[in-house]
């Protein structure tokens, strides 16, 4: 009698863990993450014009600004090209930058369709801006204007973020940068400038808090 009931605790043991070795983890949901662009979708850059602006509105009033504010267009409109030339375009590398710091998997998701968001992230201006004092000739640094908001984050506003005017820069006191001449016609170099800055903006402390919230 005894031998049949522990050659049936045995059974059960085996048969519960056999059930158990054949159960595989559960795949960590993904993060809904929403990318929108503030108009216009492209390049832009500062800096050129805004000193020319300056010294035309002195004779030629509004018409002086209008004349500086276009020359800094048409540069934005320059490197955009050049960035279009060469395949490089900042949603995915923001995604590609975003997924080296979460272990969760990202799915990119239209809001208007899917529903909300997890993160959602408002790039409100991308582009150029020029470092006077960095060195060199029209030395250029990345600019990213973000506005990130976590959904269900005890937060308030939304976090938001201009880079490089909101980090500090120790020890060379400027971001990297590049000559102005040389982001008009290489890719790589727009392409390097937009990586870094995007790993610097979601490797500071504040976007890293929002991430784990």
């Amino acid at each position: 009698m005894h031998s049949f009931w522990r050659i049936s605790i045995v059974a059960v043991l085996l048969f519960v863990l056999a059930g158990c070795t054949g159960l595989t983890p559960s795949e960590p949901l993904p993060l809904a993450v929403s990318i929108s662009f503030k108009a216009p979708e492209r390049s832009r850059f500062s800096g050129k014009g805004a000193g020319a602006g300056m010294m035309l509105s002195s004779t030629m009033g509004a018409a002086g600004v209008a004349i500086g504010i276009a020359i800094d267009e048409g540069i934005g409109k320059d490197i955009q090209a050049a960035a279009d030339a060469g395949g490089i375009a900042v949603k995915p590398l923001l995604m590609a930058t975003l997924q080296g710091q979460t272990p969760l998997p990202l799915e990119e998701i239209d809001t208007a369709a899917a529903g909300p968001a997890n993160l959602s992230i408002t790039v409100k201006r991308y582009g150029f801006v020029l470092q006077p004092g960095a060195g060199g000739e029209d030395p250029t640094a990345a600019q990213f204007i973000l506005s990130l908001s976590r959904a269900g984050a005890d937060t308030g506003n939304p976090l938001e973020l201009n880079f490089p005017a909101d980090f500090e820069w120790p020890g060379a006191g400027h971001p990297p940068t590049v000559p102005l001449a040389q982001l008009k016609v290489s890719a790589a170099d727009i392409e390097h400038l937009w990586r870094d800055a995007l790993q610097r903006i979601f490797t500071d402390s504040r976007v890293a808090t929002l991430l784990q919230q």
